[in-house]
């Protein structure tokens, strides 16, 4: 159910705003960053989590998100793996 509702936001949002930027983060014993859904995700875990620095430093390597109109698509694909 949870998997379909982020599905309908997307549509919902390719047809509404379609230059917004949109990226998909999961949790539960780690944090997965798949972003935009056009690259490869990144996994935190273990200490990574309560690292304060560490989470700066990757936050800030991560790109930017495309916008909905260019990865709805990908983000689909990640959705419902």
């Amino acid at each position: 159910a949870v998997q379909e509702a982020v599905a309908q936001s997307l549509d919902y949002l390719f047809q509404t705003s379609p230059r917004t930027r949109v990226a998909l983060v999961t949790f539960n014993n780690e944090v997965t960053i798949y972003g935009d859904g056009l690259t490869s995700p990144q996994t935190l875990q273990d200490f990574e989590l309560i690292d304060q620095n560490y989470l700066k430093t990757q936050g800030g390597q991560i790109a930017l998100p495309h916008c909905v109109l260019e990865s709805r698509d990908a983000l689909h694909q990640r959705i419902h793996l």
